[in-house]
């Protein structure tokens, strides 16, 4: 008998240590996976720490310096405040100008892009840090005078989103693991038609976002189309066509790349016919164009939100990443061609 108990007993304690062992790993695979992502936030408050002190030995001032300031706090603001605590302003890198606040926030973009695809952030602080990068690009060139030049694939503008996002304007985009989400008859046509067509998908899943950014970018396209075409007849102003220029090539690239990248095992994709339409409310192009382009921008959010945290691509499943980022920067730059403000927080604010 007291063998037997002592056996029950030393069963009862060595499932009790497995147990034990089990949680203590399980915590500590929590803590540094997540420890990952707190440096991560940590590093990109520090960025932002240094710019904020850089504006001020930089001399901006005025509206400027007002608008950088509460940008950059909006921004601590929507990180981990421990890590945010923790940060520390770089102290050697002082710029004594605007043109070299201008470079220290295009270097800090890149940073905290890359930042972004740290193992043990999760998708939403991921991409707050895909925001803030964009912010900063967007802010330079604002900055520089450069926002029409967008929309130029040789342009200075578009050789820093490429070297941030590291696709290009022209760049072939092969995009794989998610197709535009087919709406019911499309499913009950595809069923009906073919009984293989689930397989033709693959491992590929539905994705709401990216229908909503083609049906948003056909609409865009259209109704860039439409004022344009009614630039003399509507006496548009110069400005405004020049921005409808830059938004119809801006649009019109991203379909252009987009389309040709989805997966070819995509079985449906939103067809134009059903955004030949603008809004009811307005027919004044400026603020149609900004209303869609940031629609766009926040709908250009939601697809980076949908991806987890890794290093994005221009080849395979981490390709939307680095194409929602594209897509975010250029429509928030879009937008601001009329506003004349960058977000603190683009698709986010």
């Amino acid at each position: 008998m007291k063998t037997a108990a002592a056996k029950t007993l030393f069963v009862i304690v060595l499932v009790v240590l497995l147990v034990l062992l089990a949680a203590s790993a399980f915590v500590w695979w929590r803590t540094s996976h997540g420890q990952g992502g707190v440096d991560a936030q940590q590093k990109a408050a520090a960025e932002l720490k240094t710019l904020r002190a850089g504006i001020e030995s930089s001399g901006v001032s005025g509206f400027q310096k007002e608008n950088l300031e509460s940008d950059v706090d909006e921004q601590l603001d929507a990180l981990n405040r421990t890590a945010v605590d923790k940060a520390e302003a770089d102290e050697s890198r002082r710029p004594t100008d605007l043109h070299g606040l201008t470079d220290e926030i295009t270097r800090s973009s890149k940073t905290v892009y890359d930042l972004a695809s740290t193992d043990g952030l999760s998708s939403d602080e991921a991409a707050t840090l895909v925001s803030i990068a964009v912010n900063q690009w967007g802010t330079v060139q604002l900055f520089n005078g450069s926002l029409s030049e967008v929309s130029d694939a040789s342009s200075t503008a578009s050789a820093q989103l490429k070297d941030i996002t590291g696709l290009g304007q022209n760049q072939a985009l092969d995009a794989k693991g998610m197709c535009p989400a087919m709406s019911d008859d499309a499913k009950d046509k595809a069923s009906a038609g073919s009984a293989s067509g689930d397989s033709k998908r693959g491992s590929s899943k539905d994705s709401k976002e990216l229908s909503d950014i083609l049906t948003g970018l056909y609409s865009s396209s259209w109704a860039e189309s439409y004022f344009q075409a009614r630039e003399d007849v509507d006496g548009t102003a110069e400005d405004t066509a020049k921005r409808l220029d830059v938004a119809a090539s801006v649009h019109s690239s991203q379909l252009q790349q987009l389309r040709a990248g989805l997966d070819q095992a995509c079985e449906s994709v939103p067809q134009p016919h059903a955004a030949y339409d603008l809004p009811d409310d307005t027919k004044d192009p400026g603020k149609v164009m900004t209303g869609q382009a940031d629609h766009l921008a926040h709908e250009s959010m939601a697809l980076i939100r949908t991806q987890d945290p890794g290093k994005s691509g221009v080849h395979g499943t981490k390709s939307w990443t680095a194409w929602g980022a594209r897509s975010l920067a250029l429509n928030t730059v879009v937008s601001s061609q009329v506003s004349g403000d960058i977000p603190a927080l683009p698709g986010i604010s």
